[in-house]
């Protein structure tokens, strides 16, 4: 029970982070330096393979992997917490593009932060 309290908080701070800094960037950032390309399939913000959303949706997984890992003292509670981050980066490609191959990237993104940010609540706890 420790352990899903633990990836529920870390879901939490990781979900919040992504929101708020995506919305944050939408109001100070003009539209065109959020995308690198001219075809985008979704709103700008929403898609995870753009150089700005991923490197937020890295960053919420870096909370996300962090609060998890130091919640319960695993490392892989964080990295857990990640890959149930990683889930809706996925979707969000997956459904709007089925196919592409940037579903790897985009599913690879808070799964990565998430193993920073446990391997950094590791580090501290030590």
């Amino acid at each position: 029970m420790r352990t899903l309290k633990a990836i529920a908080s870390g879901l939490v701070v990781g979900v919040i982070l992504i929101e708020a800094a995506l919305a944050g960037l939408a109001v100070l950032l003009p539209s065109s330096a959020l995308m690198s390309i001219s075809d985008y399939p979704a709103s700008p913000l929403a898609w995870p393979l753009l150089p700005v959303p991923a490197l937020v949706w890295l960053a919420g997984g870096a909370a996300a992997g962090a609060m998890a890992a130091a919640m319960n003292q695993s490392a892989w509670t964080g990295v857990v917490a990640g890959l149930v981050l990683a889930v809706p980066a996925v979707l969000i490609v997956g459904l709007v593009e089925p196919g592409d191959s940037g579903i790897l990237l985009a599913g690879c993104l808070p799964l990565a932060g998430a193993a920073a940010g446990s391997a950094l609540a590791a580090r501290l706890e030590e």
